[in-house]
């Protein structure tokens, strides 16, 4: 077998099955589907604002809303946009403070109902963090560390 068949083998193998990838995604839809889903998006990011706002400030926000305007000293935000702190549903996202618990609070959708339907609801998507601050606040940064996280409810 001399070197130009062989090329020119290994030519024609490469083209089929590049012409075959294409006629199966054409055919059945592309291989790999990323399945994101709208609302666990949507609190994680409110979470990780809330997080990131307790970092610059060393304090819980009082509300959602404080991660849009300068409510605190050494606020460093906007954290979000204001659409972010809408569910896909474009109702706003429940947030409680706990206080009494130290540095914890729950974020949360009601999904697309918009009703708590119990523990077992599968539209409803909550996440409850506590954060500990490792360094005393007040020139540089704490770090902090993630304690409880929450899931499907």
């Amino acid at each position: 077998m001399s070197a130009s068949f062989r090329l020119e083998t290994a030519l024609t193998l490469a083209l089929i099955v590049t012409i075959g990838a294409l006629v199966q995604t054409c055919i059945f839809g592309p291989t790999c589907v990323l399945k994101v889903d709208p609302k666990k998006m949507r609190v994680l990011k409110a979470a990780m604002a809330v997080e990131t706002y307790v970092i610059d400030t060393g304090q819980l926000p009082r509300q959602l809303s404080d991660l849009l305007t300068a409510q605190a000293p050494h606020w460093d935000g906007p954290y979000l946009r204001p659409e972010e702190l809408l569910d896909p549903w474009k109702r706003p996202l429940i947030y409680r403070v706990y206080p009494e618990q130290g540095m914890r609070f729950s974020i949360a959708t009601l999904g697309a109902d918009g009703e708590s339907n119990g523990p077992h609801a599968k539209d409803d998507y909550w996440i409850e963090r506590s954060i500990t601050l490792t360094r005393s606040f007040g020139g540089s940064p704490p770090r902090r560390t993630r304690v409880a996280a929450g899931g499907t409810r």
